[in-house]
């Protein structure tokens, strides 16, 4: 069976997509889904897995779901591969994959996308592993995305996602800026959006869709940060990480917008 942990917004898409193309697959959250297929049983859910999609918040959910409040491993005894599409650093990566068994595959799959992205099954993954271990994810990964590039070794998909992270979060913060400064000068948030959205990249046109939320640990924003705190745990040492820490901080405080 194919598992997906973390059944948020993207992680219940690639549910979706994997229950469109026939496979056997089901969901865990610890918090009760609607969904079918998405249990809080992690030993149901573990039961009869064999690959493990993570798509949970961050290196501590990962913990808690391998390791320790679910410890998913103590009851997953067929478990063959794990890809990793959470947003951790790259150490972290090697810290999993040296506590579990050999038998396991791991390959860190970093997301690129958003939310309407998984929708539309046009995400991008960055891959981290061996050319073997991410020639038998790929043709799961095709089914919620359409671009795909290797990296390197294991860990090397979060390092480069890092770098993408830090140029949308960017991009965000300084959006949301714009509309602040154009609110201030009495310019209407409709028309300010229009012209945003008719003479912009499509990455603002792609922030500007969700551009009325404010942080949330499950919406795009909170994907971003994520990923942007994962940059900077992976930044050279030493290295200047000012520009991306003000950018974080930002992100994490940014209220809705009526």
């Amino acid at each position: 069976m194919i598992g997906v942990a973390g059944c948020g917004r993207i992680g219940t898409s690639l549910l979706e997509a994997l229950l469109e193309a026939g496979a056997h697959v089901a969901g865990f959250d610890i918090l009760t889904q609607s969904h079918a297929v998405i249990t809080t049983d992690i030993e149901q859910f573990a039961s009869s897995l064999r690959t493990l999609f993570i798509v949970v918040g961050d290196a501590s959910d990962v913990e808690a779901l391998l390791f320790d409040t679910q410890a998913l491993l103590r009851h997953a005894s067929e478990l063959q591969q794990i890809v990793l599409c959470t947003s951790v650093s790259q150490g972290y990566v090697h810290s999993v994959r040296d506590r579990i068994s050999n038998d396991i595959q791991i390959v860190d799959a970093a997301i690129v996308g958003s939310v309407r992205d998984a929708e539309n099954r046009m995400l991008t993954f960055l891959l981290g592993g061996s050319d073997d271990d991410i020639d038998e994810v790929i043709p799961l990964l095709s089914m919620i995305g359409n671009s795909f590039y290797r990296v390197g070794d294991l860990g090397m998909g979060m390092q480069v996602n890092g770098y993408s992270a830090m140029m949308s979060a960017c991009q965000t913060a300084v959006t949301h800026l714009a509309l602040d400064w154009g609110r201030a000068a009495g310019l209407q948030d409709t028309q300010l959006l229009d012209i945003l959205v008719n003479n912009s990249n499509p990455l603002t046109q792609d922030i500007i869709v969700n551009i009325r939320e404010g942080y949330t640990q499950d919406n795009q924003i909170g994907m971003q940060a994520r990923n942007l705190a994962a940059a900077i745990e992976n930044a050279p040492k030493p290295g200047d990480v000012a520009i991306p820490q003000s950018v974080l901080n930002y992100l994490r405080n940014l209220k809705p917008q009526s």
